[in-house]
């Protein structure tokens, strides 16, 4: 199965990957139905001002939930605070190409998110 960067932000059956990114250099990765909510109840917190910078749609909660553990591991080196990595290391990250992630049933491949 392969999903890729999807533009609506809006709730779906299943769940997205979100990265949202704040002015200071961080990036928030984290699963959410409805993206823009969700970055609103983070903007709500953080006087910064909050962009999404990408989402990917995956079909299946428990997949999702994968995926985004997958992704704190990958960049636990790069951690700031919580769920909030260095913004250089995401994007370095994400513009391999197609990336490979993961879960326990299969790989889900994600294309570039567009910037």
């Amino acid at each position: 199965m392969t999903y890729g960067y999807v533009s609506g932000l809006r709730p779906v059956s299943g769940s997205n990957i979100y990265f949202i990114r704040d002015c200071l250099g961080s990036i928030k990765i984290g699963v959410a139905k409805d993206v823009l909510r969700r970055k609103r109840e983070l903007q709500t917190a953080n006087p910064n001002e909050l962009d999404v910078f990408c989402v990917w749609h995956v079909n299946d909660d428990f997949s999702a939930y994968e995926i985004e553990k997958y992704l704190h591991e990958r960049f636990a080196d790069c951690r700031k605070c919580g769920e909030w990595f260095e913004e250089n290391a995401v994007i370095g990250y994400l513009r391999h190409g197609t990336l490979k992630v993961p879960t326990a049933t299969h790989y889900y491949s994600f294309e570039n998110c567009d910037w």
